[in-house]
């Protein structure tokens, strides 16, 4: 049965991943996160996919160290300078708009 699946996905992991992905949108916008040309969505997924994948293995804990982790780790990977697919980046030209808010 698919519904579980999708009340699961509108009432908490899209929502949780819209939020992230907003904060990620905003940081660009103020410049203090670089735009390294990685799509908005994949930062999300690394977010998220990492705490699910230990949910779901259960090769390790999901706590609040976990997360300070995932998130010193974006903060490395979009720091402003941070080198991307193509080299250093300079300024901040925003989130990458080839998808829609909230797919992926």
């Amino acid at each position: 049965d698919a519904l579980p699946i999708l009340r699961l996905q509108s009432t908490v992991i899209g929502p949780r991943r819209q939020a992230l992905r907003d904060m990620l949108a905003r940081g660009w916008e103020r410049g203090e996160l670089s735009d390294t040309g990685t799509d908005l969505d994949l930062l999300v997924d690394f977010a998220f996919g990492t705490m699910w994948y230990r949910l779901i293995s259960r090769h390790g804990v999901v706590d609040s160290a976990l997360a300070g982790e995932i998130t010193a780790a974006l903060a490395t990977l979009l720091r402003p300078g941070a080198a991307g697919p193509s080299g250093p980046v300079s300024g901040a030209a925003g989130p990458p708009a080839d998808r829609p808010a909230g797919s992926g």
